[in-house]
């Protein structure tokens, strides 16, 4: 019930600081997030995918200058996440099927299993 108070300022509270993130910051926050086992985190991980959709291509852009070691090792560790209970995210979408595994194939798919 206190959280539920609280909830509208925090939502608040993140747009405005949301706002003023980067591409990278979005990428980083919301790669933090692929764990979102309290009603606090997943209302994050929603605000910043609301206040980060602005960021895609910027985002995919950063995926552009990857080599395939950068994409392998996001995807490693996305996966040991993913592999403790974790939650793939629209970043690792945007990351994956928007860009590094259309360049890379399965030489990626390879490193990554």
């Amino acid at each position: 019930r206190e959280y539920a108070r609280k909830l509208e300022d925090l939502k608040k509270e993140w747009a405005a600081e949301i706002a003023g993130y980067s591409a990278q910051k979005c990428l980083d926050e919301v790669s933090d997030l692929r764990k979102r086992t309290t009603p606090e985190q997943r209302d994050r991980y929603a605000a910043l995918e609301s206040g980060c959709a602005q960021h895609r291509e910027a985002i995919a852009g950063i995926a552009r200058t990857w080599s395939l070691d950068d994409c392998a090792d996001y995807g490693i560790k996305a996966n040991k996440v993913l592999a403790d209970g974790g939650q793939t995210t629209w970043v690792d979408r945007v990351l994956f099927q928007d860009v590094c595994y259309p360049k890379y194939g399965d030489a990626l798919q390879a490193r990554v299993k």
